[in-house]
């Protein structure tokens, strides 16, 4: 295998154009979505409305209460009403907020699967 991508045993012979052909990086297509449910997260999830704080220092506040789903699962939320961006105006898309508290378990996580069909099924009387 070391011969195979033009490696010597010194290790200073690195075929980096063969290796960058045959491999891919896997790209990751999850995404942050903020579970605000204790006071903390809460009262950090208002202070986005606060231009002086910078967005760097809430992320760091809030990243113990995030949790990364796939990018269609929070679109699908989005869709639902299960969860906004909040503040987009000043913050743009980086701080996706869970509306419906009923999806997150602390025994499971965040019941993303369900999020369309917990929509459709509150809308039969």
């Amino acid at each position: 295998m070391v011969e195979q991508f033009g490696l010597s045993r010194s290790g200073t012979d690195f075929a980096f154009r063969s290796v960058a052909a045959q491999f891919r990086m896997i790209e990751s297509a999850m995404v942050p979505v903020i579970v605000p449910l204790d006071p903390e997260a809460a009262d950090w999830v208002e202070k986005l409305g606060l231009a002086q704080i910078p967005s760097s220092l809430i992320a760091r506040k809030l990243q113990a209460h995030t949790v990364q789903v796939p990018a269609k699962a929070r679109a699908i939320m989005r869709e639902n009403g299960k969860g906004t961006f909040r503040n987009p105006d000043l913050r743009g898309d980086q701080f996706f907020v869970l509306c419906d508290p009923s999806l997150y378990r602390e025994d499971i996580g965040l019941w993303w699967e369900s999020a369309e069909y917990l929509s459709l099924e509150e809308s039969v009387i």
